[in-house]
């Protein structure tokens, strides 16, 4: 059965959606090779996807430091 990671807007793996058959190739999904939990709040890179002939993704970037204030 295929499986497919789902993307949000940012190209981030939202949710991982087994299907009893293919679905039509849409930009928010990709085809894994597995239920792969692992991939989730990772970002889907589709350059390096291309090149690999496999999905690939990447950890996401780490957050802006925050600068504290402190006010007297």
């Amino acid at each position: 059965m295929p499986y497919y990671i789902q993307l949000n807007q940012d190209g981030i793996a939202v949710a991982v959606t087994e299907t009893i058959a293919p679905l039509a190739p849409a930009p928010h999904l990709v085809q894994v090779d597995g239920l792969r939990a692992d991939l989730l709040g990772q970002v889907h890179d589709p350059q390096a996807s291309a090149a690999a002939g496999h999905a690939v993704f990447v950890a996401p970037p780490a957050p802006p430091a925050q600068v504290f204030t402190r006010l007297t």
